[in-house]
């Protein structure tokens, strides 16, 4: 439980826990009457609680943001045939980071990513605002036959394209397999 003492405190983050042989993934959220963790269902709940907050907004001295949204597929361990894949998008152009923008993209991002073929069971989304951006993933895994793949799906926001420009030069540094997408969100 140290990990969760360091999110703060209205912050959910999904928590890969190794138990009963098994990795199992949690959902802790902190609550802000107390700093005590309150281990979640799975699902979100579906409207937020009092003690429940979204992304914080972001102060941006433009009336937009930058995003870039990055897809990967990996086999962690097993033995059939399964190359590391994904796709990476180019930088867009959203709304201003008060309304939240990569919050907003996810669910077309991973209908987008469904439709190029990467159809996977993903957990809820977490996001949260770090210094001047905001970050939302959403990861997923399939375990058969002594086989393990993970998948992540992120979207990045930020108020400078600079900012977005090199965060995307740095996933492609990181995940060099990644294929280049022109996707952006609709009427974004």
């Amino acid at each position: 439980m140290s990990i969760a003492r360091r999110i703060r405190p209205g912050f959910t983050a999904q928590l890969k826990v190794w138990r009963y042989r098994a990795n199992v993934y949690m959902l802790v959220e902190i609550s802000e009457s107390s700093d005590t963790a309150q281990l979640a269902a799975s699902q979100p709940p579906a409207t937020p609680t009092p003690n429940t907050r979204t992304a914080a907004p972001m102060n941006s001295a433009t009336n937009i943001s930058f995003c870039v949204a990055q897809f990967d597929a990996r086999q962690i361990q097993g033995l059939s045939d399964y190359p590391s894949r994904g796709l990476i998008t180019n930088v867009w152009q959203g709304p201003a980071l008060s309304g939240t923008p990569a919050r907003l993209a996810m669910p077309e991002f991973q209908a987008f990513t469904r439709s190029q073929g990467y159809d996977a069971t993903m957990r809820p989304v977490f996001c949260q605002p770090i210094g001047t951006s905001e970050h939302c993933q959403q990861t997923g895994s399939e375990d058969f036959l002594l086989t393990l793949r993970t998948y992540s799906a992120v979207v990045n926001c930020t108020d400078t394209l600079q900012g977005a420009e090199a965060l995307r030069a740095e996933l492609l540094k990181q995940f060099p397999y990644l294929q280049g997408s022109t996707w952006r969100p609709v009427g974004r």
